[in-house]
């Protein structure tokens, strides 16, 4: 089942057919981390099947609208984490600065790639990244949902108008889709060459970290996925099971504290969640989300702990995943004409207040 739920996770960006390439490069951007990373292994299955080496390539783009130096410096340090983890499996990790389309086609003309794996994005610029790429490059193009609990295209095949309608659809696969891939092996193959490392390039990410504009904030959270997995184990151990009834008391520090590492895919989904079924079958019972088509409450689980785990998939499943199923399907998704009749209509109701 493994490889066939895999396989779902795929799809092709281009018609271009076999080639005789020199290696398999995979575009990290959304999903850092090494292991629950279906884009990551569909490469590496690749590269095996090939007898071909394997690199990761990151491209460090200084514009990302909204994100300051902070965010900026949490991100780099958590790709040092993946450089490291990626490192002891024999797979480079390659630095980029500047235009994605620019920088990641001159890679593939020094390497002559068999084939390029991205990450999944439903965003306007990794999109078109990703189209531009593959039309001007003849080299197979693929684009893995491992950000998802569930493929973006499996759950839907349309805009949903809002969590009452995705939510049913997400129900029916969850079951289907928990379960953890494999892991990512020891590369077999080397790296014709030498790869700088981020230390290497410690200047030209300094000079990008410089130029971000600071927010003043301070970052109480240890970067990388070592750090999330971490996380995810103190907020189990300490804080789940006041979660559900107090996570939106603003009074009580009683979040997950996932937030960070799920935004830079320091830690999956699908990990938090195959977390929460631990706690449930420790509880000699099962997540209800799996058949319930509203939103747990705390009354609805024999346990504290399994409402909160309950109420948290609801959050990071049903409620992410639909802001994922909109900026796909919809491709003025920033604009307000891009809303739902009932938000409009409620828009207006609130615009004809005194």
């Amino acid at each position: 089942m493994g490889n066939e739920l895999l396989k779902t996770r795929i799809r092709k960006l281009n018609d271009v057919s076999d080639i005789d390439g020199k290696c398999v490069l995979y575009v990290m951007s959304r999903d850092q981390r090494v292991q629950d990373n279906h884009a990551l292994l569909a490469a590496q299955k690749h590269a095996l099947a090939k007898d071909l080496p394997l690199a990761v390539v990151f491209c460090l783009y200084d514009k990302v609208k909204g994100r300051a130096q902070e965010q900026f410096q949490f991100m780099i340090d958590g790709l040092h984490d993946v450089e490291t983890s990626l490192s002891e499996l024999h797979i480079p990790f390659m630095m980029l600065f500047g235009e994605p389309d620019e920088k990641i086609s001159n890679v593939i003309y020094h390497t002559s790639p068999d084939a390029i794996y991205f990450d999944f994005s439903p965003l306007r610029g990794p999109t078109h990244v990703r189209t531009n790429l593959a039309k001007d490059n003849k080299v197979p193009m693929y684009v893995v949902d491992t950000h998802n609990m569930i493929p973006v295209w499996v759950t839907s095949d349309k805009k949903e108008i809002g969590a009452r309608t995705i939510r049913t659809k997400i129900h029916k696969k969850f079951a289907e889709y928990l379960e953890a891939p494999e892991d990512i092996q020891k590369h077999p193959h080397d790296w014709p060459g030498t790869v700088k490392s981020m230390t290497d390039l410690s200047t030209q990410i300094s000079d990008i970290l410089n130029n971000q504009k600071k927010n003043g904030s301070s970052n109480p959270f240890e970067s990388g996925e070592k750090a999330a997995l971490n996380r995810l184990k103190t907020f189990v151990d300490n804080d789940l099971e006041d979660y559900a009834q107090l996570r939106n008391d603003p009074s009580n520090n009683s979040l997950s504290d996932m937030s960070p590492y799920l935004h830079f895919g320091q830690v999956s989904s699908l990990r938090v969640s195959i977390k929460m079924r631990q706690v449930a079958n420790g509880s000699g019972s099962d997540l209800h989300l799996i058949n319930s088509g509203k939103m747990p409450q705390a009354e609805d689980a024999d346990t504290k702990k399994i409402s909160s785990a309950n109420a948290l998939l609801e959050e990071m499943i049903v409620r992410k995943e639909l802001s994922d199923n909109f900026c796909y399907y919809e491709s003025d998704y920033e604009s307000v004409s891009a809303a739902d009749n009932w938000a409009s209509q409620t828009i207006k109701e609130h615009d004809s207040d005194p």
